[in-house]
């Protein structure tokens, strides 16, 4: 990885970072709507069991919460190239992330504390671990600028769609 990869790729994670921790902390909200310390906390320890809010609902945040840690796992292994365990690293950190975001979402009383959150983040980093070797036997020495590329353009998209949908919400 080139020093200028290494920058931008560290930029890109930084902002992943800030997005992820507004998504599953924030639950999206503008400052002075954040849903702090609602009045009932809930643990589900049954993974992959119905929500109140029906199979559909269950399903979707099943799927997000995997795709959202997908470049957690990438940019990790970026990071850990060269490194021995890099999947285990890699994966302790993504488990540890998510046990993380779980435990203050029931201390702050913010969300569900869900064992099947943690189980699909998780996956969710594993899978980046794949993408990113996906990325590194097509690309090459270009695996990481592809990835960084892949990541600004996302976080551009979402950063745009967030700012429309508060905008038309103010």
């Amino acid at each position: 990885m080139t020093e200028k990869q290494r920058k931008t790729a560290w930029t890109v994670f930084w902002i992943y970072i800030f997005l992820l921790v507004w998504i599953i902390l924030f639950k999206i909200s503008l400052p002075w709507k954040i849903p702090f310390f609602r009045a009932e906390r809930s643990v589900e320890f049954v993974p992959f069991a119905p929500r109140e809010t029906g199979m559909r609902e269950t399903i979707r945040e099943t799927v997000l919460n995997f795709l959202v840690f997908i470049p957690l796992g990438a940019y990790l292994t970026a990071f850990f190239e060269g490194r021995s365990r890099r999947f285990l690293r890699v994966l302790g950190i993504g488990f540890g992330v998510s046990l993380f975001f779980e435990i203050a979402q029931f201390l702050f009383a913010i969300g569900a504390t869900d064992v099947t959150d943690l189980i699909m983040n998780t996956a969710g980093a594993a899978f980046g671990f794949l993408l990113f070797l996906f990325l590194r036997a097509v690309f090459k020495t270009r695996a990481v600028s592809v990835l960084n590329g892949a990541g600004i353009a996302c976080e551009a998209v979402f950063v745009t769609m967030m700012s429309v949908l508060i905008l038309y919400n103010l």
